[in-house]
């Protein structure tokens, strides 16, 4: 209980340090199955099987064919957030308190969203992972799954929500 409380608190803090305006997202989908995207949501995602949690926030544009979005992943072992692959093995500076990563593209249909995240490094296995998700919209709710998959790990899954705000 007090590893998910920290977890949360990490990924709340995590959350607030990170840049207001993340990585642009291809979106791909009809313009009548985006429509009911527009706007910000925010929520948060949990893997029972790694312990790890975090906070979603994405935001799809009026004009409905461009979005921004990232994730902070945090792991609750060590209540650090996980990093880019990219980053892994960089000088990065030590005390950096977050971790964005970016989702990479979004497919909308038929109240459906799926999408990936860009490659992220595992710490159990310090070795990239990357996450594929699926969701159903619901009103504004979006409710899903998602599993992360890595060359030297078992596939982990979980799941996520996310609300209009």
């Amino acid at each position: 209980m007090r590893a998910t409380l920290i977890a949360a608190v990490a990924g709340a803090f995590a959350l607030g340090c990170a840049p207001s305006r993340p990585s642009a997202v291809t979106v791909t989908g009809d313009p009548a199955n985006l429509a009911p995207l527009v706007g910000q949501w925010k929520g948060d995602y949990s893997s029972p099987s790694t312990g790890r949690s975090g906070s979603i926030v994405f935001t799809l544009a009026n004009a409905g064919d461009a979005a921004r979005g990232d994730v902070v992943m945090v792991d609750a072992g060590s209540g650090r957030a996980l990093e880019p692959f990219e980053r892994a093995g960089a000088n990065v500076q030590t005390g950096a308190r977050t971790q964005v990563l970016t989702i990479r593209v979004v497919r909308v249909g038929d109240g459906t969203v799926t999408g990936v995240l860009d490659p992220y490094r595992d710490p159990a296995c310090d070795c990239p992972v990357q996450t594929t998700f699926n969701g159903r919209l619901d009103g504004d709710v979006i409710t899903g799954t998602f599993t992360t998959t890595g060359t030297q790990t078992l596939a982990q899954a979980g799941t996520w929500r996310v609300k209009r705000q």
